[in-house]
C-alpha cells in the first residue's frame, strides 16, 4: 500500500520503488485498497528505478450478492474482520471481504480495471464485486488468498484457533480425570468436541471459497 490506501499507507511511491531496487529487487507491486488512483504513477516510478511494475488491487468482496446488502455478525475479538464496524458488547458487523487481485497481463489489466469501475455500482460503505463479477473478468488475473480478512486465509485462521481452543479443552479435560473429577471432565470433552466441530466449519468454508476463486481464475492463477 502507498499513500493512495487511504488511513492504510504511509509510503510514497517514488521513494518505495527506489528503496525496492536497492534492495535487490527485480519487480513491485502495488496493491492499493480498492483503488487503482496510483497505478499510472507507480509504473512510471518503477520504470524509472529499473524494476518491474506489478499493478493489483486490494479488493472489497460483498457477502453473497453484490448487489444486497448482506453482513455477518461475529465475535467482537476476531481479528480476521479487521473492517468490521465496533459493534455493541462482545459482537461487531463484517460486511465485507478482502481481496488481492495482480495483473499478470494487458487483459489482466482491462479486467483489474472493469472490476474496479464496476464495482462503485454496488457500493455500500465501500465499492464491492462478488464471485459472479470477478468469474466475468477474471482472465489475466492472479488472486492471493491473504490477508486474513479475506475469504481463505480468514477462515483457516479461525480454524486454527478453534482447533486450538480443541486442545486445551482436552488437556483440562485428562487434567479433570486424573484428579477424578468426571463430572468437569465431561464438560471440557464436550467444549472440545463443540470446538473440533466448529474448526471443521472454519476449513470447508476455506475450501469451498477457495475452489470458488479457481473456478473464477483458474487454478495456475490462484
Amino acid at each position: 500500500h502507498t499513500e493512495h490506501s487511504g488511513l492504510d499507507g504511509l509510503s510514497r511511491i517514488k521513494s518505495i520503488a527506489k528503496t525496492a531496487a536497492a534492495l535487490g529487487q527485480t519487480a513491485m507491486a502495488e496493491t492499493e485498497h480498492g483503488s487503482l488512483a496510483g497505478a499510472w504513477r507507480f509504473t512510471k516510478a518503477c520504470k524509472a528505478a529499473g524494476i518491474k511494475p506489478v499493478i493489483g488491487m486490494e479488493i472489497y468482496m460483498s457477502i453473497g450478492d453484490r448487489f444486497e446488502r448482506n453482513s455477518e455478525i461475529v465475535d467482537r475479538n476476531d481479528d480476521t474482520t479487521a473492517d468490521a464496524d465496533d459493534g455493541k458488547g462482545d459482537t461487531k458487523e463484517k460486511r465485507y471481504e478482502h481481496l488481492t487481485l495482480l495483473a499478470r497481463n494487458e487483459q489482466g489489466w482491462k479486467n483489474l480495471l472493469a472490476l474496479h469501475n464496476k464495482a462503485e455500482d454496488s457500493y455500500w460503505y465501500k465499492p464491492r464485486i462478488d464471485y459472479a463479477l470477478l468469474k466475468e473478468h477474471g482472465e489475466g488475473l492472479i488472486v492471493l488468498s491473504g490477508c486474513l480478512a479475506g475469504p481463505v486465509a480468514g477462515p483457516l485462521s479461525r480454524a486454527a484457533a478453534m482447533e486450538k481452543t480443541a486442545n486445551e479443552a482436552t488437556a483440562a479435560a485428562l487434567e479433570a480425570k486424573d484428579a477424578g473429577d468426571d463430572a468437569a471432565a465431561a464438560k471440557r470433552e464436550a467444549e472440545a468436541r463443540t470446538s473440533l466441530e466448529k474448526s471443521a466449519e472454519f476449513a470447508a468454508e476455506a475450501r469451498k471459497n477457495l475452489d470458488t476463486l479457481i473456478d473464477c481464475v483458474g487454478k495456475e492463477n490462484v
